[in-house]
Formats: C-alpha cells, sequence, structure tokens
C-alpha cells in the first residue's frame, strides 16, 4: 500500500544506555520520537515515572552553536560562499568522507577561539565603519564654509561682539538682511556660499544688540551652525578628512586579510555545526523521556515494516533494553508515510506540495501520476525540449547525489521530458519548426508561434 501502517512502540531501559540507545536510534533513522508527558499513556505512567531533562551538555552544544553560525555568518558577509544555479536549485551540501569529518570534529574545541578571533575583527571593522562615517559627516559638514578663511575656533563671542556662523533659505536671506537694517545700528553679514536650497553666512554684531538678531532670525528660521571642539579653517579639517578616507581603505583591507586567514576554518566549522547540531538534538530529545532513578522509557511511531528490523537491532546492540509495540488507537494521530514504488514514487512531490493524505483516507499519488504525465507532455509537447529537460534532470541526479523531494522532483522533470519527447514527436514538434520533421501521427497543422501543442491552430 502507499500509506504504510504504522506501529506505536514503547522501548524501556536502564539509564546507562542512554547514550547508546539514542546513537542507535539516530542512525536507523526510523523512530518518530513523542514527548511522553503529553501522551494518553503518562496517565498510566506519572506516578511511577517522571519526565526527564537534557542536562548541561545540551546547554553547552547550544551555546557552541551560536558559536560556530555567528562565524559562519561573519565570514559570509564579508567573503560570500557563492553557489552554482544547481547548487542554489538543489540545495546541495558538502560532502565529507568519514575521515574528514572525524577529523573536523575532533576540532571542536578550536571553536571558542575562532569565534573570539572573529568577535575581535568585525569590532575592528564596525570601529573603522565608525570612523569613516564620522569623516564623511564632517566633510559633508564642513563643506559649505570651506571659502571661510577664518579658524573655526576664532568665531567665537567676544566682551563686545557677538561672531557667529548661520544657515538660512535663500529665499530668506534678504529678508532677513531688510530686517537687520530696521533693528540693529552694526553688523556684518558675509555670504559665505550657498546652494540651490540655502545660504551659508558669516554674521558679526555688537553683543548688546545680539538678541534683537536672534528674534529676527527665529522669525525667519535661521540656524546656527557651531563646531564645538574644532581647531583650524574648513578647508584644512576637509583636508584632514580627506586624508583619513585615502588610508581608511588599506586599513579595511588589513584587517579582511587577517579575516582570510581564519576562512581555512570554514569547512571545520560546517562539519562541526552539523556534529553539534546532532549531538544537541539527540540531548534535546532526552526531554521527551520519561525516568526513574535507574530507567527511562520512550514512545514513538515506526512504520510496521521495520519494525521487526528495529527490535532486532535494539535487541544486538543492547543489554538492558526491552521494546513493545501495538497498533494505533483509533483517535491517535497517527504520522503519514507515503511509499509509492516505481515511477509513481516521483509524483509523491506533487501530493506532498498540497497536503498528505491522512491515515484513513486514500493515497492520490498512484492515480495523478499518469494524468499528470500525459498533460504535462500535452503543455509542452517538443521532443527537443524534452530531450533537454530529461538531460538536465537526469545529469543533476548524477551529479548530486539527493534524497526525499529533492530526488523526487529530478525524477519527475525526467518523466516530464520523456512524456514531453513522445507527443513532442506526435504533433511533429523538434524544437518549435527547427528541424522540420513530419509529425507521426497528427497532420501539419498552421501554428501561431512557438510549435507547442497550445499554439496549434489545426
Amino acid at each position: 500500500m502507499p500509506i504504510i501502517e504504522m506501529k506505536k512502540v514503547f522501548l524501556l531501559a536502564h539509564k546507562q544506555e542512554k547514550e547508546k540507545v539514542f546513537d542507535l536510534l539516530h542512525h536507523l533513522n526510523l523512530v518518530q520520537l513523542l514527548d511522553v508527558k503529553n501522551e494518553k499513556s503518562w496517565d498510566e505512567f506519572s506516578s511511577l515515572l517522571e519526565p526527564d531533562q537534557p542536562g548541561d551538555s545540551a546547554a553547552e552544544y547550544d551555546e557552541r552553536i551560536t558559536m560556530i553560525r555567528y562565524c559562519l555568518d561573519f565570514f559570509q558577509r564579508h567573503f560570500p560562499v557563492r553557489k552554482s544555479f544547481i547548487q542554489q536549485f538543489t540545495g546541495a551540501k558538502l560532502e565529507l568522507s568519514p575521515p574528514q569529518y572525524n577529523q573536523y570534529v575532533e576540532d571542536l574545541e578550536k571553536v571558542q577561539e575562532i569565534y573570539e578571533s572573529c568577535r575581535r575583527l568585525e569590532e575592528e571593522l564596525a570601529a573603522v565603519r565608525n570612523e569613516e562615517t564620522h569623516h564623511l559627516n564632517l566633510i559633508t559638514e564642513f563643506e559649505p564654509w570651506e571659502p571661510l578663511d577664518v579658524p573655526l575656533e576664532a568665531i567665537a563671542d567676544g566682551p563686545f561682539t557677538v561672531m557667529r556662523l548661520h544657515i538660512s533659505t535663500n529665499d530668506n536671506l534678504e529678508l532677513i538682511k531688510t530686517r537687520l537694517d530696521e533693528m540693529l545700528s552694526a553688523f556684518h553679514l558675509e555670504v559665505v556660499s550657498s546652494d540651490h536650497e540655502y545660504a551659508y553666512f558669516f554674521f558679526i554684531c555688537p553683543a548688546d544688540q545680539y538678541q534683537l538678531a536672534q528674534d529676527i532670525f527665529k522669525e525667519k528660521a535661521v540656524t546656527t551652525a557651531s563646531f564645538p571642539g574644532i581647531k583650524g579653517t574648513a578647508s584644512e579639517n576637509i583636508a584632514i578628512s580627506k586624508e583619513f578616507m585615502a588610508t581608511i581603505g588599506d586599513r579595511r583591507e588589513q584587517i579582511l586579510n587577517r579575516v582570510e586567514t581564519l576562512l581555512e576554518q570554514r569547512l571545520m566549522l560546517m562539519a562541526c555545526y552539523d556534529y553539534a547540531d546532532n549531538e544537541y538534538k539527540k540531548l534535546d530529545a532526552v526531554s521527551n523521556l520519561a525516568r526513574t532513578d535507574n530507567s527511562f522509557l520512550l514512545e514513538g511511531w515506526v512504520p510496521a515494516p521495520v519494525l521487526a528490523d528495529l527490535e532486532n537491532s535494539v535487541t544486538t546492540n543492547t543489554e538492558t533494553a526491552v521494546i513493545m509495540s501495538r497498533d494505533p488507537l483509533s483517535r491517535e494521530e497517527v504520522p503519514v508515510l507515503l511509499h509509492n514504488q516505481g515511477p509513481a514514487d516521483a509524483y509523491e512531490v506533487v501530493t506532498k506540495l498540497y497536503s498528505t493524505p491522512r491515515r484513513s483516507e486514500l493515497d492520490p499519488t498512484p492515480y495523478l501520476a499518469p494524468f499528470f504525465f500525459v498533460f504535462f507532455g500535452i503543455c509542452l509537447s517538443d521532443a527537443g525540449y524534452g530531450l533537454v529537460l530529461s538531460l538536465i534532470a537526469l545529469f543533476v541526479m548524477k551529479k548530486l547525489k539527493l534524497g526525499g523531494m529533492g530526488k523526487q522532483l529530478l525524477k519527475l522533470l525526467f518523466y516530464g521530458g520523456l512524456s514531453a519527447i513522445v507527443f513532442g514527436a506526435l504533433l511533429g514538434s523538434y524544437f518549435g519548426d527547427l528541424l522540420g520533421l513530419p509529425a507521426l501521427w497528427f497532420g501539419r497543422a498552421r501554428r501561431r508561434s512557438c510549435g507547442c501543442f497550445c499554439c496549434y491552430n489545426g
């Protein structure tokens, strides 16, 4: 049957064999663990058992995972790994031999050191970025005052006069001058520079009259420009900032060179990430268990055809583990596992795209497969394009060792290409009209565009 029968299993073992049992279950990948506390059987066991806890090791692995993820993200930001089109399409992963993997995992203790190095380098890069932003802002602020040949620290209030730098809109500048002429007995206003919107001017007047000027400035929305702690003219400060900007690229390059020396650890970090993630999941799965002082209990679902293999493996590799199984109860939510054989297996990806049927429902995959095959070919209906599609799908399947839905999708495309070859030959379409070969079944018909089935007019 396409929908595989499931069995609920209960595994009881001594606590000293917990790690061995979890390694075995992880290796076999046959059991979907359940949280014992959420199952109806917990009412029966709660007086005898208590929930298990992952322990401190899980927290340590979680911390390592966080460190590794930070390092890999840091590398990816500055030296991204470029995936090929096929890798982007399939999500292919790196392949390591068992000796390589074990060698990398032995370096798990180096993660802390690499993490600290990445942190320091990112702080240095952030400092460089902040300095760069600071000097760019300074240049922007100083540029309107560049023609002013007075040192900025000299523009200050004295005992008898007030000197300030102000900014106003061009439209208001003449009105401001007129109002100052009316209200002040003496002042000097000199426009330093202007752009399409604003005028930047130097202003000086007697100290006892500046309040009158300030009232006018407030009325006309004039702002004050100040540069506390800055010495020298605006042009001198612009030169200093530009000199810094000329060297900041070298500083950044030096830091990135140090980052590049750490890239040789990227593959090791990827392997350690997978290892730590697997170990964390195994330890975290302990929270699904129940335990006594000396034993533990787990529940899960197992495909019925492999139950005997699971029982044999557990019995052979452990000394205390005992497995019991039963059929699902009527109201239990049972996981659904599809298992279609032959070409129909490829079309499971279409079924899963919408929804996996329930245990009590019919699996539509064997019934939709022939219709999908036929209508895919009818829609494409070109032998040339179908051949290309099948060859590409076959090449990717051979090139990349994929499993699950990725493999099923490639098989679906392969069969779709075969269907397109059949219907393309029947309709006489080989890359449209490129080859000009006769149709095997339908007569030659006038085509409106590309030559596919949808474009036939006969």
